[in-house]
């Protein structure tokens, strides 16, 4: 990871498992996000095993059985109303995209700047004030 250059944002990928491991495998189980990636950082970031596979089925389960239940009981009438509104069944779906890349960062906040501050300091070799890249002045 360190060779890459994506050790910082590992960790700060492992801290939020950490923190919302169900959430986020949860997440993961439904979204089109390879689930690979799920699975190698869940255990990376030291989840349970039985939670993991807890919500593993509950996620994969809407993610595949939900759809194939709406096309079973729906799909003729969903059919024929994307024929006939194609053109707004299209934006909806869309919006429907956008909307979800721009509820991301409030799903998914930045926990603080530790990280980017230690970095900073290393790089420029002196102390930061907490909050800002501002230098601290020597006494």
């Amino acid at each position: 990871m360190e060779f890459y250059g994506a050790g910082a944002g590992f960790d700060q990928l492992r801290d939020s498992f950490v923190a919302n491991g169900a959430f986020m495998i949860m997440i993961g189980a439904v979204t089109p996000i390879p689930y690979k990636i799920i699975t190698i950082t869940s255990g990376v970031a030291g989840i349970d095993i039985w939670t993991f596979i807890l919500y593993g089925i509950i996620g994969r389960g809407l993610r595949f059985f939900v759809p194939c239940g709406l096309f079973y009981f729906f799909g003729p009438v969903a059919s024929t109303f994307i024929e006939k509104h194609k053109k707004w069944a299209g934006w909806v779906m869309l919006a429907a995209v956008i909307g979800g890349f721009a509820a991301a960062p409030l799903l998914f906040p930045k926990h603080g700047t530790e990280v980017t501050d230690k970095v900073f300091e290393q790089t420029i070799g002196t102390d930061i004030i907490p909050g800002s890249l501002a230098p601290v002045q020597p006494k």
